[in-house]
């Protein structure tokens, strides 16, 4: 076909008249009315400090409880599959977006594949985050004014039991870690304590190194009371009679004195080198020591645990409605007026430029 065919008349006929002429076919014939139920939302903490700017940083290096990564969590969740199987099986959505037969171009097809399915519902409930607000605005579109109430309703419900699902679980993953560290610290403590017993009642020994320690004392006094007697006896001997009153009772003294100084002596262990004081007291040491290791971990574990538990609560997360589902009165879409002028507006750029392009050509020709 020749350039020189494509008259204005023709430009105008095939680029303007005929695509206007469909598009006013279309939405005055066929196109299907899509209502819209709306509703405003967004995910806060429990708990939230007045004085925190939204959206900072704190110093800690934490999200402010005013974070909106929660709000885009739940964005991501709508528009998943997920989200889908189950508004599919609470509402039929396939077989609803089935329905206006005669729409050719606003109908899901039958037969088509769910992730086609899928990208036709996410084309049906759009969403706006304001970042500045936090806010998430959700439009669920329908066929008919009751069926978008109920599906933006449901999206609602499943969204808030999705939020707390979320939330209670990573306080329990964050408090379920606590209690287990404190689980473990407490039968460390008790595996300790067990140790001290078993050693107190192997050696018969309240507390080794108290008693040695007694025990070296009394000693000591015991031979600084033998060697004052026995200074005292040659002392004496020195001027008195061997048979004298005085002499036989000091001598009974000093007997008495060796006899429980050889007493104290025995009782010390003298068995192998594992049973000597030193290793007894040292074993013993070190037996308290990890003791109170262990009890300084148990102690920090369950205070641990119990700032975990303040902290869990502190963070738990609730789905804030503010603006409830709205029951559509009148259609939304499609919106003829608005689409017409795009459509004219986008046929007579094109009509333009080719009637542009072809005249320029011709012109190069002559």
């Amino acid at each position: 076909m020749k350039l020189e065919s494509f008259t204005p008349r023709r430009l105008q006929i095939w680029l303007l008249f005929v695509p206007i002429g469909l598009a006013l076919l279309y939405f005055i014939a066929l196109a299907a009315p899509r209502y819209v139920s709306e509703s405003r939302v967004a995910v806060r903490m429990a708990t939230v400090s007045p004085t925190v700017i939204p959206g900072v940083i704190s110093m800690t290096g934490s999200p402010t409880p005013l974070s909106y990564e929660d709000t885009l969590y739940l964005m991501q969740y709508i528009g998943s599959s997920t989200m889908l199987d189950k508004l599919e099986a609470r509402l039929q959505l396939r077989k609803h977006y089935e329905q206006p037969k005669i729409d050719i171009l606003g109908r899901l097809w039958p037969g088509t594949s769910k992730e086609w399915f899928l990208f036709y519902f996410q084309s049906r409930v759009l969403m706006v985050f304001d970042d500045q607000s936090g806010l998430l605005t959700i439009d669920a579109q329908a066929f008919d004014p009751k069926t978008a109430l109920t599906l933006q309703k449901t999206i609602l419900e499943l969204s808030e039991q999705w939020v707390n699902d979320y939330s209670w679980r990573v306080a329990r993953e964050q408090i379920a870690f606590a209690q287990k560290l404190t689980d473990e610290s407490n039968k460390r403590l008790q595996e300790t304590k067990f140790a001290v017993a078993d050693f107190q009642n192997k050696y018969h020994l309240l507390d080794p190194v108290s008693q040695s320690a007694a025990a070296s004392s009394l000693t000591a006094s015991l031979q600084a009371t033998l060697a004052a007697q026995e200074s005292a006896l040659n002392g004496l001997m020195a001027y008195m009679q061997p048979d004298s009153g005085q002499l036989q009772t000091l001598r009974g003294q000093l007997a008495a004195t060796r006899t429980q100084l050889n007493a104290e002596r025995a009782r010390a262990p003298t068995g192998s080198a594992n049973d000597r004081p030193s290793t007894l007291n040292s074993e013993f040491s070190n037996l308290l020591l990890d003791e109170t290791l262990a009890y300084n971990n148990y102690v920090s574990a369950a205070g641990a645990l119990e700032a975990a538990k303040i902290d869990a609560n502190r963070k738990l997360k609730s789905l804030v409605v503010i603006e409830d589902a709205t029951s559509p009165d009148s259609s939304t879409y499609p919106r003829h007026f608005y689409d017409m002028i795009t459509l004219i507006v986008v046929c007579v750029l094109v009509y333009t430029v080719v009637r542009l392009t072809i005249a320029t050509i011709l012109e190069h020709r002559d």
